[in-house]
């Protein structure tokens, strides 16, 4: 493998990390939903169940993504906080430095 083609690979794998951070904030908003739109209290256990799984999963894939940035040096774990936007600009800023940003965006 050349180092275009992991650049490529780690930019698809950091931007598939963050679809699935989205798929777990969609996850947890519709938890929250649930429980607005219910009384019953098992209703609102098995929500609250799900939405603290959700975000346990949301915290796992940034931090992935946030390792990936790392090692090629765009995320620094103490300076940088694992959130989507950080994530986002931190692999803008890769795209740019690997000479990728207008092929991927």
């Amino acid at each position: 493998m050349n180092k275009q083609e992991f650049h490529e690979r780690l930019i698809n794998a950091v931007e598939c990390e963050l679809s699935y951070v989205q798929q777990f904030e969609d996850n947890v908003e519709k938890g929250i939903a649930g429980i607005r739109s219910t009384d019953d209290d098992a209703a609102i256990q098995a929500h609250a169940k799900s939405i603290a799984y959700n975000k346990r999963m949301k915290v796992i894939h940034l931090e992935r993504a946030a390792a990936m940035l790392e090692v090629v040096g765009c995320f620094v774990q103490d300076r940088d906080e694992p959130t989507p936007l950080t994530i986002r600009s931190r692999l803008k800023m890769f795209k740019a430095k690997a000479g990728l940003g207008d092929k991927q965006e």
